[in-house]
């Protein structure tokens, strides 16, 4: 599977402004709709999550996707399916579920997330994560159409590099990471969104 070509309605740089802090970053399928079953066993006991593929995301009363795969020459590959998300290899590397979608399909839905919301990850062995969002950071990108563009950070208003976003949201503990593009000022490659979420322990 390689990359296709975004719909219409996106331009080029809207696509690699979601990828762009996972290609600099390190330097410098099953997409069935699955149902959770009450007797599914909880990841609170679990510490190999980079071995942990990633089926199925729900929201209550926002949405409930499946999550894509990335393929395994191409680290940087987001669906262009609607109503569906790709995990993010490199960060399962790391220990860390992150998972991408684009702004103009799936990852509209980010926007609609808030702290405090609670997020079930549905994963291959019968696995459910719950998690509990705890943050959300919004990024400006100084330079839009660049790739190595520095970012504001709009709630600190810090300068940072995109291998220093990349390391705060890819690095450390394990946590659930949803990330797309942040629209703003007529563009769709604006800025970057990440929505945290952190384990909680629960039972589904």
């Amino acid at each position: 599977m390689y990359l296709t070509p975004p719909l219409n309605r996106a331009s080029l740089s809207s696509y690699i402004c979601l990828l762009v802090v996972s290609l600099l970053g390190s330097i410098l399928f099953r997409p069935d709709a699955l149902q959770f079953a009450e007797k599914q066993n909880t990841l609170d006991q679990l510490t190999d999550y980079d071995r942990m593929t990633a089926l199925q995301i729900d929201v209550p009363g926002i949405f409930t996707y499946p999550v894509l795969q990335q393929p395994e020459d191409n680290d940087v590959y987001v669906s262009n399916r609607r109503n569906s998300l790709t995990q993010f290899r490199m960060a399962a590397r790391e220990g860390i579920t992150g998972v991408l979608a684009h702004n103009y399909l799936s990852g509209s839905d980010f926007y609609r997330l808030h702290v405090g919301q609670k997020i079930s990850v549905l994963y291959d062995h019968e696995k459910i994560g719950q998690y509990q969002v705890t943050h959300i950071h919004r990024y400006q990108k100084l330079e839009p159409a660049n790739l190595r563009s520095d970012l504001i950070d709009l709630e600190t208003n810090l300068r940072l590099t995109t291998p220093e976003v990349y390391n705060l949201h890819y690095r450390g503990h394990h946590q659930l990471i949803l990330q797309t593009c942040l629209e703003g000022e007529g563009r769709l490659d604006w800025g970057l969104l990440f929505v945290m979420a952190e384990p909680t322990g629960e039972n589904p």
